[in-house]
């Protein structure tokens, strides 16, 4: 009696899962991974890698399929820890190639569609029946259909608005895209270059995807927002696009509104 594996093998028949979502973390977000992916139906195939500042050597991904801490972890990126800014060493400050990561940690999947993801994000359970639904039409009806735009929301808990609330910000990015796209930038890193470079267009969708990373005290937020800035500089290319631009007053001015609610900064 055949296998399944070769009734399959004979029929030619698709096994590429439609969509993985890849979930990158490092050590301290470790604890979010579980949240993460604890909704994910049947259909999905999931890809956790973590990634890990080393003293020395090139970014690399490690193809290691072990169990960690009770995870399925599919790889381990490692990356140099420290930050070279116009070619001085920053010690102690790092930041990767973000879309190195991605990209490596991509390789991973075999799945049509990816879904990528940070383990301090969430996709909302109630709307993995309406993504199969949607990137099942978009494979019958919409070839060209390179991404989606989702609407990712972040949350900050010690910076506030001009009327004392809590401050967030909503953003539309292409979290959900075809295999064979390509992240690009290190930091902040997009994927309309490719998008555009492979002739996809991007889809309004109403997908939302929520950012925990920044709920947390001001001291760690301020260490979170100065090494985006750090990277920001790394990079001064970027500042011809007005997107980066953007990234960085905006980070400036919630350094400054940090600073000055709580009297204090990161230095003292």
């Amino acid at each position: 009696m055949k296998t399944a594996e070769e009734i399959i093998k004979n029929a030619n028949i698709e096994t590429k899962p439609l969509l993985s979502m890849v979930v990158l973390y490092t050590e301290d977000e470790e604890g979010h991974v579980a949240e993460c992916i604890k909704d994910n139906p049947p259909w999905i195939e999931t890809v956790v890698v973590k990634t890990q500042a080393v003293d020395e050597g090139e970014a690399r991904l490690h193809e290691d399929r072990t169990e960690r801490n009770g995870l399925k972890v599919a790889g381990l990126y490692t990356h140099p820890k420290d930050l070279k800014v116009n070619g001085k060493v920053l010690k102690g400050v790092y930041v990767m190639d973000f879309a190195d990561a991605r990209n490596k940690a991509k390789s991973l999947a075999t799945g049509k569609w990816i879904l990528s993801i940070d383990a301090d994000e969430r996709f909302a359970s109630f709307q993995w029946p309406s993504l199969k639904h949607h990137l099942e039409e978009l494979e019958k009806k919409n070839p060209k259909a390179g991404a989606l735009l989702c609407t990712n929301t972040s949350w900050y808990m010690d910076v506030f608005d001009a009327n004392g609330d809590c401050m967030r910000t909503v953003q539309k990015q292409h979290k959900i895209f075809r295999a064979d796209i390509d992240w690009g930038t290190a930091i902040h890193e997009q994927i309309i270059e490719s998008i555009t470079k492979k002739g996809y267009v991007a889809v309004e969708s109403g997908f939302q995807i929520i950012h925990l990373g920044y709920a947390c005290d001001y001291k760690e937020m301020l260490k979170k927002l100065y090494r985006n800035l750090y990277a920001l500089w790394q990079h001064p290319e970027l500042m011809n696009i007005p997107y980066y631009r953007d990234k960085m007053t905006n980070t400036t001015n919630m350094i400054k509104n940090l600073e000055l609610r709580n009297g204090s900064n990161l230095h003292e």
